[in-house]
């Protein structure tokens, strides 16, 4: 009956523990998630380089590139603050917003909004467009477009354009910011830019969970 007893305990033990292939394949599960992590980070930290280098020297390639970049958008507003023409950056700006508002009750109080704010004959914070595009803007106020903006904003952003743009290119201050970005400076970024990095990160942490749930 001992011999028996020694048998079992010994065979149980047997069967408990893991193979070491078993062992080995866990490590280097662990070893490649491991990895797996640091060259998530490292491509995110690609990334962001990439997007940033050359980044305010684009300012200069087109206009349109300004535009699409909040940082850009943030400095040129400062230079035209100094001209006393932000009421143009201003008044493009809230176009951009009108024109992805879904609610159609919202849309109506931000049209009529800009419209006595930036349009209207007696506006607080009037903006150069013609009487045509005056008329055909108020015309539409009672039936809202998210497009009933574009002949206005179109108008503005090619006076900004050809007025302001060229002069800012030339300005002191786009080339002090153009020589910090060569000597390898950081600009702080806009409130809506730091939301979208955030939003960039949240999706990185989301491959991560993913990659530990697929090897663990």
């Amino acid at each position: 009956q001992r011999v028996n007893s020694a048998n079992d305990c010994t065979k149980e033990t047997v069967n408990s523990a893991k193979p070491v292939g078993e062992d080995r394949n866990m490590t280097d599960r662990k070893v490649m998630a491991a990895g797996g992590l640091q060259n998530i980070g490292l491509v995110s930290q690609s990334q962001d380089h990439v997007a940033r280098k050359g980044r305010v020297a684009s300012w200069a390639v087109h206009f349109d590139r300004l535009l699409e970049d909040p940082l850009g958008v943030n400095i040129f507003t400062k230079f035209l603050e100094k001209e006393f023409s932000d009421e143009n950056m201003r008044f493009w700006q809230v176009c951009q917003r009108f024109r992805g508002l879904a609610d159609q009750r919202q849309q109506q109080a931000l049209a009529k909004d800009i419209f006595s704010r930036h349009i209207a004959a007696r506006a607080s914070d009037p903006v150069n467009v013609d009487s045509a595009t005056r008329s055909h803007t108020e015309q539409l106020l009672d039936s809202p477009t998210s497009s009933m903006f574009d002949l206005a904003q179109n108008q503005i952003e090619r006076l900004m354009k050809l007025d302001s743009y060229p002069r800012f290119l030339k300005s002191d201050l786009y080339k002090n910011v153009l020589t910090e970005e060569m000597e390898g400076k950081m600009h702080p970024e806009p409130e809506q830019t730091q939301e979208i990095i955030k939003d960039k990160k949240l999706v990185n942490f989301k491959h991560i969970y993913i990659y530990i749930f697929f090897f663990f």
